[in-house]
């Protein structure tokens, strides 16, 4: 049988007598917990004196916006009238109605011609368009087709000519055709 050494103590506990009594570890724990605490507390002083940089730039930048504010109070200068005219037509055409248009122009091409392009005129309400047609009934039959098309009216042949480079000789054509606007 072992013997194990029996400890009596019955002085009253301070804190040196814990210090002196207690394991290497358990101080070396304390050393550390002391160590991240003075971390804590630098990192929380550096954080404040950032806060406090900050403050005072942000005072300075309202101060500058303050003052640039209250020289800019005098009225807007008088727009240039072409480039109001130029924005104004940008606004224009954003606000044509593509889908009912395309789908119209898509309904009415049958698979003998190839639309080429479009450059619709917002002021004009009207679309100048390039296409290709196998032949010129199928030419003819695609502008009689958007006369019908409901929302497009009034197309009409500008241009045509034969395409002689190419080897299945298309006619290529130019029209225009008006547009309404669709029914709400």
């Amino acid at each position: 049988m072992t013997r194990r050494r029996l400890t009596i103590d019955f002085a009253p506990r301070t804190f040196w007598r814990a210090a002196r009594l207690a394991r290497w570890h358990h101080g070396l724990l304390m050393l550390a917990g002391l160590v991240l605490a003075g971390l804590a507390a630098h990192t929380a002083w550096a954080t404040l004196q950032q806060v406090g940089e900050l403050d005072s730039e942000l005072a300075v930048t309202r101060g500058r916006l303050a003052r640039r504010l209250a020289r800019q109070s005098a009225p807007p200068a008088a727009q240039d009238p072409a480039r109001v005219e130029a924005a104004n037509g940008v606004i224009d055409l954003l606000n044509l109605p593509w889908r009912p248009l395309l789908k119209a122009l898509e309904q009415a091409t049958p698979p003998q011609v190839a639309l080429l392009s479009l450059v619709p005129d917002a002021a004009g309400r009207r679309t100048h368009g390039t296409a290709e047609a196998a032949s010129h009934q199928a030419m003819l039959a695609y502008l009689q087709k958007l006369n019908q098309q409901p929302g497009l009216g009034m197309a009409r042949l500008t241009r045509h000519g034969s395409q002689s480079e190419s080897p299945d000789k298309p006619i290529r054509f130019e029209f225009d055709v008006q547009w309404q606007d669709p029914a709400p």
